[in-house]
């Protein structure tokens, strides 16, 4: 295990946006803290990150011989005290596999809130459109899949994609939902 220096610091605040993207927050922090290396057709990196006073992450990234970093892994959850090492990419945290579901944060609403006007181009006036939970897909740029109250007993499950760019589109919705749904990749 190798101690913190300024490129694998940069290679963390290469992936920062991915990571805040993925767990659906802002960090308080994003300081590299240790890191692993393996040399495959490129170079995985497991690096410990400090992401608040007292709250640690590891990171899986990716650098191939010639492209840019990408994060394929991360695990929340991590002490002070643990050091980071090898972990494989699980469904719950690989760039592409959609995570847990999560209750909708202000910053899901307003992902929403672009995307309105196109869905109710389709299906109408909504009295409603509050998102209530929501499961994320990183890939080039993040799928958001959010259960969205429509009316006073309706939910629609829209799927938007945003890309690193900032630019938010409506990919595909569902409508008919009830509230006891829970909303799934589709």
């Amino acid at each position: 295990v190798s101690t913190q220096s300024t490129w694998v610091q940069s290679i963390v605040e290469a992936v920062r946006g991915n990571f805040e993207s993925n767990i659906g927050r802002k960090t308080e922090e994003f300081v590299a803290v240790h890191f692993v290396s393996q040399v495959v057709s490129g170079t995985n990196y497991f690096i410990k990150v400090r992401i608040g006073s007292s709250e640690y992450a590891f990171l899986r990234v990716y650098k191939p011989f010639s492209g840019d970093h990408q994060l394929t892994a991360y695990q929340l959850g991590k002490s002070a005290e643990e050091n980071v090492s090898y972990f494989e990419p699980h469904t719950h945290t690989r760039v592409g596999g959609v995570g847990k579901v999560n209750p909708a944060t202000e910053e899901v609403q307003n992902i929403v809130n672009t995307v309105r006007g196109d869905f109710e181009s389709k299906e109408g006036k909504q009295t409603h459109f509050q998102a209530v939970h929501y499961k994320s897909q990183v890939v080039a740029g993040a799928n958001y899949f959010v259960k969205v109250q429509v009316s006073d007993s309706g939910f629609a499950f829209l799927r938007i994609y945003k890309h690193f760019s900032g630019s938010i589109t409506l990919h595909s919705y569902q409508v008919g939902k009830g509230a006891e749904d829970e909303v799934e990749y589709f």
